[in-house]
């Protein structure tokens, strides 16, 4: 091509050297050249392309993008470049494998980074929310299994593609894995349990939480335990296998705690009294802040009382609020039933004597 450019009848040109004359080689080397800066002008107008995109969007999905584009290294436009422009050379089949080698482990090496910066990208997003350095550290352990299982697996397509059988190589390293897994399947179950807590979030730090008898404020969420600040304040160590495995009550979810109990007054309560007694408990605990009535009824005959039931709502998750109502609830119950002259039942005994 450059010979007839140049219009240059040189016998130079025409020279076989190792196969190839001397005009094949310069037309190779100009096509890589060409080629090389072709793959450079295309990622310089993607980039700004996106660059202008996402500067009209909110979503981090651009910005994901532009990372993966920017990613891809000079050393595979140049991998790619000289693959190309080498295929018009005629080469013996060891060149030829020469060159194809490197762009497999260019080209892999390039898919892995990408793969990378996505699951850094999903992983992220799904944790979105919390910034603290223990969610920090599950996106590391994520990151660092995933780069672990993706350069293994494209070392071992790297060495499938140089000729290399990686049968026994995968069957050794299942072997080994396997080994492994059994010596440290304790830890491992507890370290993908704290993941399973990061990605599921069946509770988060600062959430009061019941697990069996064991009843605490989550205070850090660890790789391997969670630990809790009990209500009486020591510190309770739980394994993150024993989390995932057991049912947890998560009263930080509230929204409103409910209410319900039991209070009997007298069989010798009249029943004019008698009919005014939910008027006046409504009345006892609609006087109390953050509570919301919900019904009391005369529920049964006891006994030694006529038993109503009460249910009412503490519109607050806090436990402090909720015990603090319950208290002047009490108070308002007593100072109510004392002005209206009802007595509250007790266990008692009436004895006959026939004479």
């Amino acid at each position: 091509m450059l010979k007839q450019l140049l219009n240059n009848s040189n016998p130079i040109w025409d020279q076989v050297v190792v196969g190839n004359t001397v005009e094949t080689y310069v037309d190779a080397a100009i096509y890589f050249v060409l080629l090389w800066l072709l793959f450079r002008v295309v990622q310089k107008i993607i980039l700004r392309r996106l660059e202008a995109l996402a500067k009209k969007t909110a979503t981090d999905v651009d910005d994901t993008a532009i990372r993966i584009v920017a990613e891809v290294r000079p050393s595979f436009y140049l991998a790619l470049a000289l693959y190309l422009a080498i295929r018009t050379l005629t080469l013996n089949d060891l060149w030829t494998a020469v060159v194809t080698g490197i762009l497999v482990v260019v080209l892999t090496y390039q898919f892995v980074s990408s793969l990378q910066i996505l699951i850094d990208f999903v992983v992220r997003k799904r944790l979105a929310g919390q910034n603290d350095r223990h969610a920090d550290a599950a996106v590391g352990i994520v990151n660092q299994v995933a780069r672990l299982i993706l350069w293994s697996v494209g070392f071992l397509f790297v060495l499938s593609n140089f000729g290399v059988d990686v049968t026994s190589l995968i069957a050794s390293l299942g072997i080994g894995g396997i080994a492994i897994a059994l010596a440290l399947q304790n830890v491992l179950a507890d370290l993908f349990s704290s993941l399973a807590i990061y990605f599921d979030k069946p509770f988060t730090v600062g959430d009061l939480i019941s697990v069996g008898t064991t009843t605490g404020k989550v205070q850090k969420i660890g790789i391997k335990t969670t630990r809790l600040k009990s209500v009486s304040g020591e510190e309770i160590v739980m394994p993150n296998q024993a989390l995932t495995n057991a049912e947890v009550q998560n009263f930080g979810r509230l929204q409103e705690r409910r209410s319900l109990f039991e209070l009997g007054v007298t069989y010798e309560t009249p029943h004019d009294k008698l009919n005014s007694v939910p008027d006046l408990i409504k009345g006892a605990i609609e006087a109390v802040e953050n509570t919301r009535f919900k019904r009391a009824f005369f529920k049964s005959f006891g006994d030694s009382a006529l038993v109503f039931e009460v249910v009412f709502y503490v519109t607050s998750k806090e436990y402090d609020d909720f015990i603090t109502a319950q208290q002047q609830t009490n108070l308002n119950l007593k100072a109510a039933f004392d002005e209206a002259g009802i007595a509250f039942a007790y266990p008692t005994q009436m004895l006959y004597v026939q004479k």
